[in-house]
């Protein structure tokens, strides 16, 4: 957290990034963090999100408004868009760790991944889901 808080002071925007130390699984800490949010911006890294799962997508829908991108870094394949989707959350995209350069210690491809999320447009889902209605109706002449 010093270095995250270092990097924004060299860089003009402490008085914007404020790093804080989040248990997701301390209530405590959520109420603390949702008083000071929503946030432009969440990021998580190395979650063992097998482990909590349910917990997890509760936490991020409180941390998140419309507009907040979220990046997590993960083991690849943690979670589907799917999985995502069902809870609310849009997969913009997922690159690997690989153009990063990274690798496993055994000096194979990296098992990691960026997976960028936002929460999923309520309207374009409506839409989306009407326009797949309507064609299922189509009557063929």
């Amino acid at each position: 957290l010093c270095l995250i808080a270092e990097n924004a002071s060299v860089n003009g925007v402490s008085d914007i990034i404020k790093p804080v130390r989040f248990d997701w699984h301390s209530n405590e800490d959520l109420a603390s963090v949702i008083s000071a949010g929503p946030f432009d911006v969440v990021v998580g890294a190395s979650l063992k999100l097998d482990t909590w799962e349910d917990r997890f997508w509760f936490v991020l829908q409180k941390l998140s408004k419309k507009d907040t991108r979220i990046v997590l870094v993960h083991t690849v394949g943690a979670f589907s868009n799917e999985t995502a989707n069902s809870s609310g959350f849009e997969v913009l995209g997922r690159v690997s760790a690989d153009i990063y350069g990274m690798q496993t210690s055994m000096g194979e491809s990296s098992d990691f991944e960026a997976v960028y999320l936002q929460v999923m447009d309520v309207d374009k889902e409506e839409t989306d889901r009407f326009q797949q209605d309507e064609s299922e109706c189509e009557v063929s002449q």
